[in-house]
């Protein structure tokens, strides 16, 4: 380390400054390293026990200046086959369609065969003939709000307890270890003069043949298709589900691709979709603890 210098041949002087402001002011300075080169040459400052002289302080050197050449620019160089390698895909396990793969297949004038094959390797497409309905779990909830936007049927068993219509709002919850069934908040069983309400399982559907969407506010949904069949749950819970409806119909909620995406690539998804339904129940059906095939 060096003593505090300044650099140049003339003497420096200081004018008058506060003693604190000095001292910070030498206190920064020794801070500074000094290249020896440049120290043979330095004269020392004179600097009274009283403190700096009180004339105007001048400047008469000149500090050196140090000139760094700028790093060379050397331009990217691409290689002769540029290429990017992507290993992975679906959501890790690399195994199902890519919706956005298909909608470039089909695209590209391939059919759902085509799209399919290139996604599940080695497989062979063929027809299954899966007879019968399914029944599809919804939500299990303390109480379920049912809104028609038609004619509808609260069903006890093969006996309607109330009906419904466009506009109202059916709430459906448990107590006692039964149901308890109000419409536009009016109770309409268990009461003089009023069905039993149902104890274990009760149905909710359109009344004759026809289908009325209904929204339930629970899952924020409306359905369609088939029967809302409610089971009584543990803890004073009802398990909501959708009963009575085929495989094709349950393929109607997909909504993995728009419905105006070209139709190659949606024949791919609703054979996809079809599949994996399919398969699961069948190896559910014999082994298997719920009373519904499968979850939503």
């Amino acid at each position: 380390m060096f003593a505090l210098s300044c650099i140049g041949s003339s003497r420096t002087r200081f004018s008058a400054l506060p003693t604190a402001l000095f001292t910070a002011l030498l206190t920064v300075a020794t801070t500074l390293v000094v290249s020896p080169a440049a120290a043979q040459d330095d004269v020392p400052v004179d600097i009274p026990a009283d403190g700096p002289d009180e004339e105007q302080f001048t400047e008469a050197h000149t500090t050196p200046s140090v000139n760094v050449e700028p790093a060379p620019i050397r331009p990217y160089a691409a290689p002769d086959e540029p290429h990017v390698v992507i290993t992975g895909g679906g959501w890790g396990h690399g195994v199902g369609m890519s919706q956005y793969g298909a909608y470039g297949r089909a695209e590209a004038g391939q059919n759902y065969r085509q799209i399919l094959q290139a996604y599940y390797t080695g497989i062979d497409i063929t027809a299954t003939d899966f007879g019968g309905d399914i029944e599809v779990h919804l939500i299990k909830t303390g109480a379920v709000t049912f809104r028609p936007e038609g004619p509808i049927a609260l069903k006890g068993g093969q006996t309607t307890i109330a009906e419904a219509e466009n506009g109202d709002t059916v709430r459906i919850a448990r107590a006692d270890g039964a149901y308890v069934i109000r419409v536009n908040d009016k109770s309409v069983c268990g009461g003089d003069q009023q069905p039993v309400c149902p104890k274990n399982q009760m149905g909710v559907q359109a009344r004759g043949n026809g289908r009325v969407p209904v929204g339930v506010a629970e899952t924020g949904n409306r359905y369609q298709y088939g029967r809302f069949r409610l089971r009584a749950a543990t803890g004073g819970n009802i398990d909501l589900s959708v009963a009575s409806m085929s495989v094709e119909e349950y393929l109607y909620g997909l909504g993995e691709m728009p419905a105006s995406w070209p139709l190659d690539a949606l024949q791919a998804q609703a054979l996809a979709g079809r599949t994996f339904a399919v398969r699961l129940i069948q190896s559910r059906r014999g082994n298997w603890s719920h009373p519904w095939d499968l979850w939503s």
